[in-house]
């Protein structure tokens, strides 16, 4: 399965972790965010000054997104960047997959179709469960 992965930004290095276990049971991540250089602050500082370059994100994103069978969300809760929900809503009108791991944070995490799990690690294997590989494969966060 082609799964995007959708956090905040912060997150990225966590996201690699995920990918890299994900890639290991066979998937592929579309997620070209997790592998960005540029730092966080910077493409924040520059939207106003500079909008092409959040543009080239977002389109880069969309792309990434449509070459998806699913999204896999990460939540967290409270207060935040924006984009993930746009990414969210995006795959939802897609017909994606739609995979919430964390607390539900808006109202459009409450559909029937959405398969939510409370951590990575159950999220993990329920995955291991469904394509044949062993459930205990670990997953250590580096945060």
């Amino acid at each position: 399965m082609k799964i995007y992965l959708a956090a905040r930004f912060a997150r990225k290095a966590e996201m690699q972790g995920v990918r890299d276990v994900l890639v290991g049971m066979g998937h592929e991540v579309t997620s070209r965010w997790i592998d960005s250089t540029e730092p966080y602050d910077l493409v924040n500082s520059t939207l106003d000054s500079n909008p092409g370059l959040g543009a080239y994100y977002a389109a880069e994103d969309l792309e990434d997104m449509r070459d998806a069978d699913a999204v896999m969300y990460f939540s967290q809760g409270g207060p935040g960047m924006g984009g993930r929900f746009v990414e969210w809503g995006y795959c939802m009108a897609m017909g994606k997959r739609l995979i919430l791991i964390g607390p539900r944070e808006n109202i459009f995490f409450c559909f029937e179709d959405v398969e939510q799990y409370s951590n990575w690690a159950l999220c993990l294997a329920a995955l291991a469960d469904a394509s044949g590989w062993p459930a205990y494969i670990e997953f250590r966060s580096p945060t």
